[in-house]
């Protein structure tokens, strides 16, 4: 008796689409159904994916490849499934710093960290806003010119286009004993290194305040100057749409790691320039110059993400640890109850004194890191969500205190959380870090 043939072989799905590291099986059915019949199973491109005797296809790569499944009879029936495997695109990327305090002649590294972990592409591309500052190679070293501030900023190359930015702050470091003051100890160790007095290689090194690879006279009147009028904070000015803005690098800790803040809470002039409309319109009649308020978390965050795209920066809403840092003053700090003073009339515009209404900003003393309105003017969202009061949850909280908020709502140490019945969200805006 002649066994009976297979007529015909076909697989089912058709078609897959995976991502790298998934596996999905294969059906392989002959006809007729009586008919017992084993297939072999090959990929046409085994770089893209493999399939084992069982049809079990596994995506290695990104591309297209073809499955194929074939009768072991003379007359070798086949039948195919088209596999293409999609990549796993980024979700984000961030930088292993967000700002650097050096001096010229530094050199760093930038570590990008890219989510999820399993991303198709771990490769960004880099860039410096000013070369003559600072440059980056393609593997994130930095090597710092010359004074001045430059962006250098990561991209993704799979599409995605996400950005991550470092600012760095290249500036006269007057600290040559490295115990975090500048004083006539430094100075002398300065004159020492000079004159060829000291052997300490790190001494030596630091007494190069100005980076121009040697320890003279030039270096000695910088230290001298920092004591006698202190050492102004390098700033960064951005422009959108015609409306400028200042970032301040800010020196970390062992806590909080080094970062870039606003100078001031953003105008209601940059969110017009951003969102094409004043904020807080239906509440007073806004001041181009007034910070802008009105603002819950979510249209804080709207404002940041279309900043960005106007950009191609990375600016972003500061961690509570930042914000903190930067409104006590940070390294500098001289342990003030509200931001840059103990008399609250000196920093900040609040309930007794506002007229109920916000007020230009950086019209009252700035703190010791030269920032404006921490306490004070309108309130600024922190970028986290934490257990909220009376079992609500997670909620937003702000920090700082506004123009309606009284003296005890203006202290750095103080906090509000979004009151979901307050849904003008008076006293509320932004500062924007990066």
């Amino acid at each position: 008796m002649i066994p009976p043939k297979a007529t015909d072989v076909q697989v089912t799905p058709a078609s897959i689409e995976l991502f790298p590291g998934q596996a999905t099986t294969l059906t392989a059915t002959v006809q007729p159904s009586y008919v017992t019949q084993t297939v072999i199973w090959q990929s046409q491109d085994q770089n893209i994916a493999t399939v084992d005797e069982q049809g079990c296809v596994t995506a290695h790569g990104v591309g297209q490849t073809t499955i194929t499944a074939t009768t072991t009879e003379a007359a070798q029936l086949s039948a195919t499934c088209q596999v293409t495997v999609n990549p796993i695109l980024a979700s984000s990327v961030s930088l292993s710093q967000t700002a650097a305090i050096v001096k010229p002649g530094a050199t760093f590294s930038l570590t990008p960290t890219i989510l999820p972990e399993n991303a198709t592409c771990s490769v960004v591309d880099w860039i410096s806003s000013d070369p003559q500052v600072a440059t980056v190679d393609a593997q994130g070293t930095v090597v710092v010119h010359q004074r001045g501030t430059a962006i250098v900023t990561a991209t993704t190359t799979d599409g995605t286009q996400l950005r991550s930015s470092c600012l760095v702050a290249a500036d006269c470091q007057p600290d040559i004993n490295g115990d975090g003051e500048y004083d006539v100890v430094d100075v002398n160790c300065c004159i020492n290194a000079m004159l060829g007095k000291t052997s300490d290689p790190e001494v030596i090194e630091k007494s190069d305040v100005n980076g121009d690879g040697i320890a003279d006279i030039s270096d000695v009147n910088l230290i001298i100057n920092a004591l006698l009028y202190g050492v102004r904070s390098m700033t960064h000015e951005f422009t959108v749409n015609g409306v400028a803005f200042t970032m301040v690098p800010v020196e970390g800790n062992e806590d909080v790691p080094a970062f870039a803040i606003a100078q001031t809470e953003t105008t209601e002039a940059l969110y017009k320039a951003v969102m094409g409309n004043y904020s807080a319109s239906h509440l007073f009649d806004v001041e181009d110059n007034w910070p802008a308020t009105s603002l819950d978390l979510y249209r804080s965050q709207e404002f940041v993400n279309k900043l960005n795209q106007l950009t191609g920066l990375a600016f972003r809403i500061p961690r509570y640890s930042e914000w903190y840092h930067a409104a006590i003053g940070g390294n500098r700090s001289l342990g003030f109850t509200y931001a840059g003073s103990n008399d609250i009339e000196v920093v900040a515009w609040f309930n007794e004194n506002s007229d109920d209404h916000p007020h230009p900003v950086a019209t009252k003393a700035p703190n010791e890191l030269g920032l404006y309105d921490m306490s004070g003017n309108v309130a600024e969202w922190g970028a986290e969500l934490v257990p909220g009061p009376h079992n609500m949850g997670e909620v937003p909280f702000n920090y700082g205190g506004g123009y309606n908020s009284d003296r005890i709502g203006c202290r750095v140490t103080s906090f509000g959380f979004y009151d979901y019945h307050d849904y003008e969200c008076r006293g509320l805006g932004l500062r924007l870090a990066m």
